[in-house]
């Protein structure tokens, strides 16, 4: 039997966190597309450097699998402070 009561209260706890779900959605999305339209700037930039900066960028992030970055980000920038 299914237990309403139990559902009611889990789902008011999962909505109380809504907000703050959210707010990190957006937060992350603005930020994904500064990011991003820098890359481009400098990827379409006439100077090699730069544009040469954000290929090698590009290279790495879209070269690597998402989870195999994350491991580094995590276990690697922890492990130098």
């Amino acid at each position: 039997m299914i237990d309403f009561a139990f559902l009611a209260d889990t789902f008011l706890k999962l909505s109380a966190a809504l907000p703050v779900t959210l707010g990190l959605f957006i937060s992350a999305f603005i930020c994904g597309g500064v990011l991003a339209l820098g890359i481009l700037a400098l990827r379409m930039s006439r100077w090699r450097v730069l544009s040469g900066f954000a290929r090698g960028y590009i290279l790495v992030f879209r070269g690597s699998p998402l989870l195999i970055q994350l491991f580094l980000i995590y276990y690697g920038l922890g492990s130098l402070a």
